[in-house]
């Protein structure tokens, strides 16, 4: 992976509003170099849950989007990148099944991503240790540079 001139980046997107920073600063990256792509990823979590009353030996269902609600998410992420001004005609919007912080990993090195930029929620304590931190994963794993930053931060630059 090339991280000599970031032309690829990768905006991993859970729809909270810190992530809708992220694609504010991704519109000044993009204005500086119009031939950056931009490619915007939600993870979705594909781990599986019981349909009905376990007691009485319901199947397991998965917790993945159906088709029409991958097609809503993709209107979702392409209302994201539109309202913070990207060039939408360098973007790229994905929808992924798995745990969030290896399927951004996956994806980086898929899309050749020289760079992730990404929003941190900021939880600790017990909340972290429950949930874990996928930003976390992400900086200590990945094979690009890792942007993060916090909502306070973001507000901050992009205003």
């Amino acid at each position: 992976m090339d991280n000599s001139n970031p032309d690829t980046l990768l905006i991993p997107t859970d729809f909270s509003d810190a992530s809708k920073h992220a694609f504010s600063f991704a519109r000044y990256i993009q204005q500086g170099d119009p031939k950056v792509k931009i490619h915007i990823l939600h993870m979705l979590d594909s781990v599986p849950f019981f349909a009905g009353d376990a007691s009485s030996g319901a199947a397991l269902a998965s917790a993945a989007a159906s088709l029409p609600a991958k097609e809503e998410l993709l209107i979702k992420l392409s209302s994201f990148a539109s309202d913070s001004g990207l060039d939408l005609s360098r973007v790229e919007y994905v929808i992924r099944e798995g745990t969030a912080g290896q399927g951004i990993l996956d994806y980086a090195e898929e899309a050749d991503a020289n760079m992730i930029l990404m929003t941190t929620h900021g939880h600790t304590g017990l909340k972290r240790m429950l949930m874990g931190s996928v930003a976390e994963t992400v900086v200590r794993n990945s094979p690009c540079p890792v942007l993060t930053f916090n909502q306070s931060v973001l507000e901050k630059v992009t205003q």
